[in-house]
């Protein structure tokens, strides 16, 4: 009795070999004038049926609606019934996208709101008070700069004293005075 092989066990001889239409060159994208030609088919398409039914229905039927009462061809009634349908399924239908996109509009001012407050929110919180360099807010030093170019700040390592390890600095109170000027 055979099996069905599993793709564990099924020779790579067996393997199908890749579908033609989907190794081919990518389709070219499609566009409004290709899709309304192709409406426009299939419209006349539809009007050809149309015509035959009306050339084959033309026996007179009696149609009432209400206190209204007539005699129409077959056809005719059952395509004026069908543009009533028609008619009334857009206009429920029409009711019913304007209120999904009044809902949709309000939806996103408030989302624009929130988007807004909440990036407020963050620019406030990068918002630096002061930097560390003395620099006013707002004011950044170039990362190029190296630190020889920034001013001796006293380090934590240095203590209370304000010692830099600048022998030429002659505020430095670790200055031994051999660059502080005399007088």
């Amino acid at each position: 009795m055979a099996s069905a092989p599993n793709d564990d066990t099924e020779p790579i001889s067996a393997v199908k070999a890749p579908n033609p239409a989907r190794t081919s060159p990518a389709m070219p994208p499609r566009t409004r004038a290709g899709f309304t030609w192709v409406m426009v088919c299939v419209a006349v398409v539809i009007l050809i049926l149309l015509i035959v039914f009306i050339a084959q229905n033309t026996n007179s039927v009696q149609v009432s609606f209400f206190s209204l009462h007539g005699r129409f061809p077959l056809s005719v009634a059952l395509l004026a019934a069908a543009a009533i349908g028609c008619v009334l399924t857009l206009a429920v239908g029409t009711i019913r996208i304007l209120q999904l996109r009044r809902v949709v509009r309000s939806h996103s001012k408030d989302v624009a709101v929130a988007e807004a407050a909440t990036a407020a929110a963050q620019a406030a919180a990068l918002q630096p008070a002061e930097q560390p360099t003395g620099q006013p807010a707002g004011q950044s030093i170039e990362p190029e700069q190296s630190s020889a170019a920034l001013p001796a700040q006293p380090s934590a390592s240095a203590g209370t004293t304000g010692h830099t390890g600048d022998p030429s600095d002659p505020g430095d109170p670790g200055n031994t005075g051999s660059a502080r000027s005399k007088g």
